[in-house]
């Protein structure tokens, strides 16, 4: 499985708000665990504020970043139109790229990925994660807050044996 952003992009770009979320989750694991020694001989309190300290520091980092990340630079693609062009094997996707998030984008990274179809669900969720043929996309397009913009891509299926029996996912992120 592939993402459409490097881990190096996402940790350079990262917000005020992201340390913030992380300092203020670091405390709260630290307060808990003091506040689960303190009350040891309190054997379910202990337990409970454990179980909440462990939580907050290997589990509330990814949910928390998650949702930190949607919330202040999500984005999405709207009236995605898919075509084939005749004479080269290619596709070309019309979309328009929305700014759901509170703050400026400057980028936007875009992976579009060609699955094999299928009759049976199982092996089309296994599909997902093996596509046929994937290709990155990098757009600088600064985008304000509620802000659309029409984007044209062209996918190359060369390498793809039959394109009808493809369909086209993608994954986006936007810093």
């Amino acid at each position: 499985m592939q993402f459409a952003f490097g881990v190096k992009d996402f940790f350079h770009n990262f917000l005020i708000y992201h340390y913030l979320f992380f300092g203020i989750l670091f405390f709260v694991a630290v307060l808990t665990l003091i506040l689960g020694v303190i009350l040891r001989r309190k054997y379910l309190f202990a337990a409970f504020f454990y179980i909440i300290s462990f939580l907050s520091l290997f589990i509330a980092p990814f949910v928390g970043s998650y949702y930190l990340e949607e919330y202040t630079r999500g984005s999405s693609l709207e009236n995605i139109k898919v075509s084939r062009l005749l004479y080269t094997k290619a596709i070309v996707v019309s979309v328009e790229l929305k700014n759901n998030g509170k703050t400026a984008i400057k980028e936007t990274h875009l992976l579009f990925s060609m699955v094999k179809k299928n009759n049976n669900s199982i092996l089309e969720f296994i599909n997902i994660y093996k596509p046929v043929k994937t290709q990155k996309i990098y757009l600088k397009y600064p985008l304000a807050p509620n802000e659309t913009r029409d984007v044209r891509v062209v996918l190359d299926m060369s390498t793809v044996a039959v394109p009808a029996s493809c369909a086209v996912y993608y994954q986006i992120k936007s810093f």
